[in-house]
């Protein structure tokens, strides 16, 4: 019993003459008892048998298990252990032999199979990684592995966040708990580039380990699939996505789909994608210490900044704000730079935000509609950290604001604190970044001292509102033509 308990897997080999074994009998119930209770990994090689006469103790495999009923000296009691045993084992999934292969081959594909679930994949090795176990921790626990129910989890975050690094290092910590396993990175760019069914196609594969290439309708699962993964415990991470459609076509919400114990974990930084899923965790910033720590990896290779550069990563964590992406970036882009370099690219920041990072934020921007993109903007610009109410009144109703400002919610862009709006400082400047590139909103002062000075009024026709903080200019003398254009707003 020891032995069964502390092994990770055990290989039960079912013959004709398995059930005439009282002894088999016994070890079965103590493998199936030790599956269920410490969640041990049996995996059955029905060898010329099968699986339904284990199953329902039929055939020549079913006149065994008679005999030794009739001569056993046991209690019904223990009988009717033995003939559960077998049935949960003949439901579990594993390999039956056959004359059309050779044994060889049977025992190559189970070697593999022991081998992968022992030293599975690692997507990510959470060493050097800073803060992330305590949010594995809690999603585990979200998680409840153990019961047998199919369970549908959410991660959500805003962009740069470290959802998909929490994701992989959790898959990589349970998935040889499972019977087969998928993480399916960017979902949202492969069913943009190829379609709903080029992903569906791609995620039972990946499931099943086989090629699939007849899919072409995504109304229905073929029964072919559904047969293959009902009876089996599932782990599937679907990383990025943005549609309730694509969780249509990977059969997510078909309750006949996957087997008993499996676990489906969903990243968006959408929540309303997420309605599906029976708990949502919230990814949210990196807390102080983790962030010096991080950043302090990234720009000198060790724990701690050196003294002389105390002030300076003060600095650029106020600008990221426990976004682990914006410490990475920036801790590596100042590696090995003098404090006058330091000081340099953080007033550059504060005109131009870095590339990296902005690419990254900004595919929350692109999914919004463009109703929903002049609100954003619009809060970007000139209502951070205002009242909720004072924005819904300015803005107006032909804006649909209150629902606009739910939806920038739901995408992390904006969240409501005793009912005043608030935009992390990296997404705000994301915005004006881009009412600067567009010419909607003009939010630098010599962008728009350029702009009050001009006489090229079809230049300025595009521009919407300024920005304007007096005190970092002097003396204007103003083109008063700007001011007949119609669209324009100052604050």
């Amino acid at each position: 019993m020891k032995a069964i308990e502390e092994s990770k897997i055990s290989v039960v080999i079912f013959s004709e003459n398995y059930a005439s074994s009282r002894w088999c009998l016994d070890e079965l119930v103590k493998i199936i008892d030790c599956e269920k209770k410490l969640g041990r990994k049996v995996l059955p090689i029905f060898y010329r048998v099968n699986p339904s006469d284990v199953r329902k103790q039929t055939g020549k495999f079913g006149e065994a298990f008679g005999k030794v009923k009739e001569n056993s000296k046991h209690s019904l009691d223990v009988v009717e252990k033995w003939r559960t045993a077998l049935m949960e084992a003949g439901n579990l999934s594993g390999w039956v032999s056959s004359d059309s292969r050779h044994e060889s081959q049977l025992c190559e594909e189970v070697a593999d199979s022991i081998l992968e679930k022992l030293f599975s994949r690692s997507y990510a090795d959470s060493m050097g990684l800073v803060g992330i176990d305590s949010h594995v921790d809690k999603i585990m626990s979200l998680l409840c592995i153990e019961p047998t129910n199919i369970r549908v989890i959410g991660i959500w975050g805003m962009g740069g966040i470290g959802k998909t690094t929490i994701a992989e290092i959790l898959f990589s910590r349970i998935c040889n708990q499972f019977d087969c396993f998928c993480f399916l990175r960017n979902v949202r760019e492969k069913s943009e580039k190829y379609g709903l069914v080029d992903l569906r196609k791609s995620f039972f594969s990946e499931l099943l380990g086989i090629e699939i290439r007849n899919i072409e309708m995504l109304s229905v699962v073929p029964t072919f699939i559904k047969d293959s993964l009902n009876r089996k415990k599932v782990l599937a991470v679907l990383d990025d996505v943005n549609d309730p459609e694509q969780l249509e076509a990977l059969a997510i919400n078909d309750d006949d789909c996957f087997g008993l114990g499996s676990r489906i974990i969903l990243v968006s930084r959408d929540k309303q994608v997420l309605s599906s899923a029976e708990e949502v965790y919230e990814v949210k910033g990196m807390n102080y210490g983790d962030a010096r720590q991080l950043l302090s990896m990234k720009a000198f290779k060790q724990k701690h900044p050196p003294v002389e550069y105390m002030e300076l990563c003060e600095r650029v964590q106020t600008y990221c704000k426990g976004v682990p992406l914006a410490l990475k970036v920036l801790g590596s882009y100042l590696c090995k730079k003098t404090p006058e370099e330091w000081e340099s690219a953080l007033t550059k920041l504060k005109r131009f935000p870095d590339c990296k990072i902005t690419k990254v934020l900004e595919i929350s921007y692109n999914d919004l509609d463009e109703m929903e993109k002049k609100i954003f903007l619009y809060i970007a610009c000139f209502f951070n950290r205002d009242h909720k109410s004072m924005v819904e009144d300015i803005l107006g109703c032909d804006f649909h604001t209150h629902w606009g400002i739910i939806r920038l919610m739901d995408r992390c862009l904006v969240t409501i604190v005793d009912d005043m709006l608030e935009m992390h400082d990296l997404i705000a400047e994301m915005g004006q970044d881009i009412a600067r590139r567009k010419g909607i909103i003009l939010c630098n002062s010599n962008d728009i001292c350029d702009m009050l000075t001009s006489t090229n009024n079809k230049a300025n026709e595009a521009v919407e509102g300024l920005l304007l903080n007096m005190s970092e200019i002097g003396r204007l003398y103003l083109n008063d033509s700007v001011f007949l254009q119609g669209s324009l707003k100052f604050y």
